[in-house]
């Protein structure tokens, strides 16, 4: 069942492909419908064109209206895992683009910004390690010994982000 102007419809007839010999009548549930701007128009032309889109025929109580299905698989769906390890992956790539950790592995470890690394950058970072955290049902995420961890435990025990050395001195947990 479909609205168009606040009716309902329900689809009486769909043909597959348009111009086919074969076609199939059915009652099929539809979604939506929507008028298409011109450069929507244009784009599905082009899809069409290219393989990536099949042309319809929608017959609605009598009334006929064209139809287009993307013939383009699914992407698919990433595992709740899989987004935390990409996100994780880019804070990480970017609190290196970010951050330097001078003296490592010593007592005398500290970090600081990297030089042109402005304060929009820097709460930028935050914000991303906040909305990992969030995501994770505010808890820390990560292998414990890692530096996003380590910003997240800081996040949580109410303690400045990025926490630049954590597990970087002369006593480190594996």
């Amino acid at each position: 069942m479909f609205s168009v102007n606040h009716s309902c419809f329900h689809a009486s007839r769909i043909i597959t492909p348009l111009n086919s010999e074969t076609s199939t009548s059915a009652h099929l549930p539809v979604l939506s419908v929507r008028q298409l701007s011109s450069e929507e128009k244009n784009q599905k032309c082009i899809e069409i064109l290219q393989g990536k889109a099949e042309l319809f025929e929608l017959i609605t109580h009598g009334e006929t209206l064209l139809a287009v299905k993307s013939t383009e698989p699914a992407k698919p769906t990433k595992s709740p895992d899989e987004v935390m390890r990409e996100k994780s992956a880019a804070i990480l790539q970017l609190r290196e683009q970010l951050f330097e950790v001078l003296n490592e592995n010593t007592d005398e470890v500290y970090g600081q910004t990297r030089q042109g690394v402005t304060d929009e950058q820097v709460s930028a970072y935050v914000k991303m390690v906040q909305e990992l955290y969030e995501l994770n049902g505010n808890k820390p995420y990560g292998h414990h010994s890692g530096p996003i961890f380590g910003d997240m435990r800081a996040l949580q025990e109410g303690r400045e982000v990025p926490d630049l050395i954590y597990n970087r001195g002369s006593i480190q947990c594996g």
